[in-house]
């Protein structure tokens, strides 16, 4: 009996990570919030009455698409139209425009053996733990990067209190490396205007050496946040390409286009 409890108390955790099927809430968050700035990627079925594929798209080409299909620019109304399908996610489009930018005519249909494939994947290399543990490390980095910020402008005014000899030209550099993290791995030579002055050096050197033992801890962050992207991200979407965003989706995982760059983010996980 003892065994048998042990037994129950191991699989029930284990058949509550990869039981729930969060595709239908994960679906209507993406199209509700997802769309505005950085699109967010979603599997959809997309039909043309003859034909019938299942791949990944975004949230901006869905609502695009649908204004094109139904001739209707009211967010909200397009908003609404595309949620009545929200538990299949499945689209039918008669017009040619949208049916092209939708990528229909391109877009291979994703089979069953391929996903169950990467599902199998997910559940043996631990996959969803491993997303839930950089869900929170990307949380704790974020509360890590406030503080950061917020001594590094304790030093600088230390720095300046500590040095009353300091001309304007020192300060308004002094003020400039402390507000932006970025500098912190620079050559002065990358630095532009602020850093031509004759003592721009000696004010960069006297910065990393008040700031070291903070810009290592918070890049120690960095570098543990880096790792857990590589493992669960960065190689699986080596392997399986997209198709690997795709397959997560059920398991609350979600995926977003920076509107920036145009590069794909992990936008966090669903528990």
């Amino acid at each position: 009996m003892k065994f048998k409890a042990i037994l129950f108390l191991i699989i029930i955790p284990f058949f509550k990570v990869f039981s729930q099927d969060k595709t239908i809430i994960n679906f209507e968050t993406a199209i509700k919030e997802g769309y505005i700035n950085s699109p967010t990627l979603i599997p959809i079925t997309v039909s043309n009455n003859n034909e019938r594929k299942y791949f990944l798209s975004d949230t901006e080409t869905l609502y695009y698409v649908t204004q094109i299909e139904y001739k209707q620019e009211n967010s909200d109304s397009l908003k609404s139209i595309i949620l009545r399908n929200s538990k299949t996610q499945n689209f039918t489009f008669n017009n040619p425009k949208a049916l092209e930018l939708i990528g229909f005519y391109k877009r291979k249909n994703i089979q069953n053996d391929e996903l169950l494939r990467i599902y199998n994947f997910i559940r043996r290399k631990k996959i969803i733990p491993g997303l839930i543990e950089l869900s929170k490390q990307q949380k704790n980095n974020s509360n890590a990067y406030n503080k950061y910020y917020s001594k590094r402008l304790i030093i600088k005014d230390n720095i300046i209190q500590n040095h009353k000899g300091l001309n304007e030209n020192e300060k308004k550099f002094l003020e400039n490396l402390a507000t932006n993290i970025i500098t912190d791995d620079e050559d002065i030579r990358n630095m532009g205007g602020l850093a031509q002055f004759n003592t721009a050096y000696q004010i960069l050197n006297l910065w990393y050496k008040n700031i070291k033992n903070e810009k290592e801890d918070y890049k120690n962050l960095e570098i543990l946040e880096a790792k857990l992207i590589t493992k669960y991200i960065t190689i699986p979407k080596k392997k399986f390409g997209s198709n690997y965003f795709l397959a997560l989706f059920k398991y609350g995982v979600s995926f977003y286009v920076s509107d920036l760059d145009g590069t794909t983010h992990f936008g966090g996980i669903r528990e």
